[in-house]
Order: structure tokens, then C-alpha cells, then sequence
């Protein structure tokens, strides 16, 4: 069962470049109605890892850009949709597109926060029937936290 909005993780760290999180611990994790800096608000060093699905309303290319003031990945399954992190000039707008069929699609979107400087998040979409805009609150959703420690306990790792 999924929840309207997005789920984030915190990741303390200095980070030169966006790292994978499943080599770090998150010190902070919570959601929002949909990826933003500013609905969070850490003052620390660190990464913010949003993740979630984007209900796509019909088959077709999509479009997605993202202007921040620091480095940032959007993954959509496993594909690399944007990589606005090597030589990336804050306050830029980078792009992708993607094709999608209608439905729900994971996505993973990767910010690094400078800790106390001023950090933005524009997060816009375009595709069939749809002028650039910011992507609306209405079309993400997740899974609930306790749909994932309900996960977590049907996981065994078995190491040979």
C-alpha cells in the first residue's frame, strides 16, 4: 500500500560527489508531500536521498529537469535519467528523458547539502500533454515505513 508524497534519507558526510547509500547510515529519515530542501531544512553536511514512484499519467517520453545549487542524480528503475554531479555549474538546469508506459515508476533522486548555505531544489516535468512544470505534489507516492520493516523481516541474507 503506498502513502501520497516521497520518503527521504539524511546521510551526514562531506561528500565530494554523490555517493551510494547503501555504504553509509542515514542519521535522519522522514516524508514529504514531494522532493524539497526547503520542506526538510538539515543544516549539516550531507546527502538527501528522496525516494518514491511517480504515477505517469499515459505511454510516452518524459522529460524531467532539475536546477540546484549542488550536485544532484535522478534514477528512475535503475536508469540514470539525470546526472547533474561531474562538471555540473550550480544553478543550471540539466535534463533527461525517459520513456514511460502509464503507471507507477520508482525513482531515486540524490541532493548533496552544503550544510549552511542556502540550497534549492526545482524539480520540473514535461511529456505528452504536458508544458514544463514543476513536477505536482498529486502524482508521487511511497511506501510506507512500516511496509518496509515489514520487508526487512521476510529478508534473509545468506552468506556463503
Amino acid at each position: 500500500k503506498t502513502s501520497p508524497g516521497v520518503t527521504w534519507r539524511f546521510f551526514k558526510g562531506n561528500f565530494p560527489w554523490i555517493p551510494q547509500e547503501l555504504n553509509l547510515s542515514e542519521t535522519d529519515s522522514g516524508s514529504v508531500k514531494k522532493p524539497s530542501i526547503s520542506l526538510i531544512g538539515h543544516q549539516e553536511n550531507g546527502m538527501l536521498l528522496f525516494t518514491g514512484f511517480i504515477n505517469i499519467p499515459e505511454d510516452g517520453a518524459y522529460t524531467f529537469s532539475i536546477r540546484t545549487g549542488t550536485a544532484a542524480l535522478l534514477r528512475m528503475h535503475d536508469a540514470a535519467v539525470i546526472d547533474a554531479g561531474y562538471r555540473y555549474q550550480p544553478g543550471t538546469i540539466r535534463t533527461g528523458t525517459i520513456r514511460l508506459k502509464a503507471g507507477y515508476h520508482p525513482f531515486r533522486l540524490y541532493c548533496l547539502c552544503p550544510g549552511q548555505t542556502k540550497h534549492t531544489l526545482e524539480f520540473l516535468w514535461s511529456g505528452p500533454g504536458i508544458q514544463t512544470e514543476p513536477v505536482p505534489e498529486k502524482i508521487f507516492s511511497h511506501l510506507s515505513f512500516d511496509h518496509y520493516k515489514k520487508i526487512a523481516k521476510q529478508v534473509i541474507f545468506w552468506i556463503p
